[in-house]
C-alpha cells in the first residue's frame, strides 16, 4: 500500500518544467530557492516533487517533501529495506535507484517494485550521507 505522511515539505520556485515527472527527485540550482530535475547519481537532492501535475513551466510553485513517507518513481528494482540514492537512469532523471559504492542515500524503501512503478519511501533530504 503507497501511502505518504510528509513530516517537513517546502515551497520552492521551479527551474523547469516538472509536469511529467510525478515523485521524482529535486536539486536545488544556483538560483535561490529554485529546484531543477536530479541528473546525475552524485547529485545532492533536496527532496522530492509532490505537485508535478501543477508545475507546467519554470517558475511555477513547487512542494518539495523533505523529510517523510513519499511516494517515488523506481529507477530499478527495489525492495522494502534497500537503501536508495538518487540517479538518472536510460537518460530518464530523478528516480530513486539502488545505493551504490558513490552517491548521497536519502532513504529506505517501504513499498518495492519494478522499474518505472511508483514506490514509496522514508526519506531524508536534509542530511544526505555521501556513500564511498
Amino acid at each position: 500500500m503507497t501511502t505518504e505522511q510528509g513530516l517537513f515539505s517546502f515551497n520552492a520556485v521551479a527551474g523547469e518544467a516538472l509536469s511529467s515527472y510525478p515523485f521524482h527527485f529535486v536539486k536545488f540550482n544556483a538560483t535561490n530557492n529554485t529546484v531543477i530535475l536530479i541528473v546525475s547519481d552524485t547529485d545532492i537532492p533536496c527532496g522530492v516533487v509532490q505537485n508535478a501535475a501543477d508545475v507546467l513551466a519554470a517558475g511555477d510553485p513547487v512542494e518539495v517533501m523533505v523529510i517523510g513517507k513519499t511516494k517515488l518513481e523506481l529507477g530499478a528494482t527495489l525492495t522494502s529495506g534497500a537503501l536508495l540514492q538518487t540517479g538518472a537512469v536510460g537518460g530518464s532523471v530523478g528516480h530513486a535507484i539502488a545505493a551504490k559504492s558513490t552517491g548521497y542515500i536519502c532513504g529506505q524503501i517501504v513499498d518495492g517494485g519494478d522499474t518505472g512503478d511508483v514506490g514509496s519511501a522514508l526519506i531524508n533530504c536534509a542530511n544526505p550521507w555521501l556513500k564511498a
